[in-house]
Formats: C-alpha cells, sequence, structure tokens
C-alpha cells in the first residue's frame, strides 16, 4: 500500500510560518485517511511518540527539535458541505481563509 514517504532528522522551520524550530525525529505528509492510519500504526508497533503540526500556522518548535513522529497535516484537504443538513466535514489541512470561503459561498 505504502507510498507514504518517512523522513528523518528534517528541520521542521520549513513546516512553519514563524520559520523557526529544530529538526523531526521523523516527519511524514499524508494525503489520505488510509496514510494517517498507517502512520499510527506504525509509531504504535514502534512505540514512539505522534505529534501532528496541522499546517504550520501558529506553532512554536523548539530549536532541540522532537521526537517520533511529527504528522504534518498541511497535504491532507478536503471540504464536504451538506446544505440539506447543514454539516461541514473538513480535512487536517485545509486552510480556514478556503474553508470559509466555501461555507459563505
Amino acid at each position: 500500500m505504502n507510498s507514504i514517504e518517512l523522513k528523518k532528522n528534517i528541520s521542521l522551520s520549513n513546516f512553519t510560518t514563524w520559520k523557526i524550530g529544530g529538526p523531526a525525529e521523523w516527519i511524514a505528509q499524508p494525503k489520505t485517511n488510509q496514510e494517517i492510519n498507517y502512520l499510527i500504526n506504525w509509531v504504535n508497533k514502534k512505540k514512539i511518540p505522534c505529534n501532528i503540526i496541522g499546517a504550520g500556522s501558529n506553532l512554536l518548535i523548539n530549536d532541540e527539535g522532537i521526537q517520533g513522529l511529527s504528522i504534518c497535516m498541511r497535504k491532507l484537504k478536503g471540504i464536504q458541505i451538506d446544505k440539506k443538513n447543514r454539516v461541514i466535514e473538513v480535512l487536517g489541512g485545509e486552510m480556514l481563509p478556503t474553508l470559509a470561503r466555501k461555507a459563505a459561498a
């Protein structure tokens, strides 16, 4: 199944709007819920910590970095709007301005 790329010792400054932060022991950017499930199973099997870093806004990361797996959600995008039931489902990497525009429309 797995086409998800796990990278090791990548600077997290590239994943935050403030452009600060040390390295992630491991980092992945899933694009599907199945990839997230794979990653969660991977960390559980290896017994390592897991951190979700969203799309990186309003996030400060220590220059010493983060142990374990950091999951960056910025590539997990999607919005489903059910106008009849007035329900909006949004995936973790969707940007708030995009969500606001689509919800207003």
